[in-house]
């Protein structure tokens, strides 16, 4: 019996199943409201421009800022949730991002607006996101790409709503109308963020922890039998010490087995070799449920092992309580190739990506359209972005494709659209830019995370999420400025264009070169075992 309660791991509840699906349907409200908003700086840099008479190198600083912001401070925020919920935390946020909107209504000058708003703004939204993102892939581990999909489906949907109704409030309600009411609007996520319930501990954890808050059972002390005074030599001997029952036994070496005790028995009845031989099998059994309790993978041992350091590994593996800090995780992610590789992939990529929000409003501005009909172009930008991250969850959880396969053809594909729209300065290619950018986006920002995960391993990403945050908002903070002083040096969109197309490209080939350097390994290991085998 108690090696068969032993052998059943105990399934956490909470993974997979019931308030997990509430969670990722209140992220998905979240990013509506926070990645809706950073598709609309695009919007609010050129507004601002028009109402200040701006320069594309000044009006950028609110992009870049906002940007910088949100991705520097993600490391903060993250490490802030050892300390205090999510919940409270995506709460703050939200209250962040309408207190810094709102600024711009009381103070509409260009200084408030690149120091006090983009600030805020900045601040809020990575307060309301990163903990989100962090808690989803708590709840989650067989689904997790599905449940990120969903989750990141907020993007477009955002897109559908937030560029034509910020359009509509500035051309109703003038530029300072228009924020206050957009700081109302983000207050959204404050209602989301009381559906965020903190995850609870896994079923062996409180095992542990209520059998460790039991108190011991006091053992009564031994009282050895009293011998009565004046015995004869030998009498009671048999009684004291337990002897075999037959005295005709010999061993193979000669000696009676009269002479060997016996072994002691515990309370139970069973004795000390009966207790080794159950825990090897509860050990034996437990390792056994723990292959087969994964994530349903059938692949080969080798493919379902993260490239994480072994230390770290056999370290969580023997004591899940360990948990290593953030430095130290930080530390031995900096050792491993595949870090600076997955790195550039998502950096550089989700770079291009959100460049496009930006380049998008002021390109069809040079080519002579109104702010009405590129905020249109962004809205339906959303809707093959929507269709993409929810089919991306579906495909990598059955496994039909790799999350690094996948993102970098993503990107190559994102890549080649940029220099088609260099090709085709006109309202329909910028129409099928946006479209098929809304395509392959999808599946960039849908496999971000598991990407990371899948690579790094669970316990590490804190602390890859945190540094891999630092790394984008260092290109964020460079970009959209180099890019608005090449337009006011040539005064036109087309280098720029060219420029983060070549980018795009540098991380798509970073991403093909790591998916072929893990299909050789995988090759080679599979070679070995087998000619090992035969």
């Amino acid at each position: 019996m108690k090696a068969a309660s032993a052998a059943e791991a105990p399934v956490d509840p909470s993974i997979d199943r019931g308030w997990a699906w509430v969670i990722a349907v209140a992220v998905c409200i979240i990013n509506i409201v926070t990645l809706g908003s950073i598709r609309c700086l695009g919007i609010l840099v050129n507004s601002a421009s028009l109402e200040f008479s701006l320069k594309k190198r000044d009006s950028s600083v609110i992009f870049s800022v906002t940007y910088v912001t949100f991705t520097v401070f993600s490391m903060v925020f993250i490490v802030m949730t050892r300390l205090v919920s999510c919940r409270i935390l995506i709460f703050i946020g939200g209250l962040l991002t309408s207190g810094g909107l709102c600024l711009a209504y009381f103070l509409p000058t260009p200084a408030a607006l690149s120091s006090g708003t983009a600030v805020l703004l900045g601040l809020g939204l990575s307060a309301s996101q990163n903990p989100a993102i962090l808690l989803l892939n708590q709840y989650f581990d067989r689904y997790r790409s599905r449940a990120n999909g969903i989750a990141f489906a907020g993007g477009p949907i955002g897109s559908f709503l937030m560029p034509p109704l910020l359009t509509h409030l500035m051309t109703a309600y003038t530029f300072r109308g228009a924020m206050l009411l957009w700081g109302g609007i983000t207050l959204h996520t404050c209602a989301a963020a009381c559906l965020m319930r903190p995850k609870p501990p896994p079923p062996s954890k409180m095992l542990s922890e209520q059998l460790r808050s039991q108190p011991e059972p006091q053992r009564e002390p031994q009282r050895e039998p009293e011998q009565p005074a004046g015995p004869a030599f030998g009498a009671g001997f048999e009684d004291s010490v337990p002897f075999a029952e037959s005295d005709d036994e010999e061993q193979q070496d000669g000696t009676s087995l009269a002479l060997q005790p016996r072994p002691a028995r515990a309370v139970d009845g069973s004795t000390g070799a009966d207790q080794k031989q159950q825990e090897a099998e509860a050990i034996q059994g437990v390792k056994g449920n723990s292959v087969e309790a994964g994530n349903g993978d059938i692949r080969d041992e080798e493919e379902q092992r993260p490239l994480t350091p072994a230390s770290t590994k056999d370290k969580q593996t023997a004591n899940p309580k360990a948990e290593p800090s953030m430095l130290s995780s930080a530390c031995s992610l900096f050792r491993l190739p595949v870090y600076y590789a997955v790195g550039a992939v998502l950096t550089m990529g989700l770079c291009g990506l959100l460049l496009t929000f930006y380049i998008v409003p002021l390109y069809g501005r040079e080519i002579g359209l109104d702010g009405r009909t590129t905020s249109m172009l962004l809205l339906l930008q959303g809707i093959p972005d929507l269709v993409s991250r929810l089919l991306v969850g579906f495909i990598t959880d059955k496994k039909l494709m790799s999350h690094v396969r996948m993102v970098w053809i993503a990107l190559i594909c994102q890549s080649t659209l940029w220099f088609i729209l260099l090709l085709t300065p006109s309202y329909a290619g910028l129409l099928f830019f946006t479209l098929a950018c809304g395509l392959f986006g999808g599946v960039v920002i849908a496999d971000t995370h598991p990407l990371a995960i899948s690579q790094l391993g669970l316990e590490n990403y804190r602390a890859a999420f945190a540094t891999y945050s630092i790394m984008h908002g260092g290109w964020m903070l460079c970009m959209p400025v180099l890019l608005g002083h090449i337009f006011d040096k040539l005064d036109t969109w087309r280098p720029a264009i060219a420029l983060v197309g070549s980018i795009v490209a540098v991380a798509g080939l970073a991403g093909m070169l790591l998916d072929m350097c893990q299909s050789c390994r995988l090759l080679t290991h599979r070679t070995v075992r087998r000619i090992w085998r035969s």
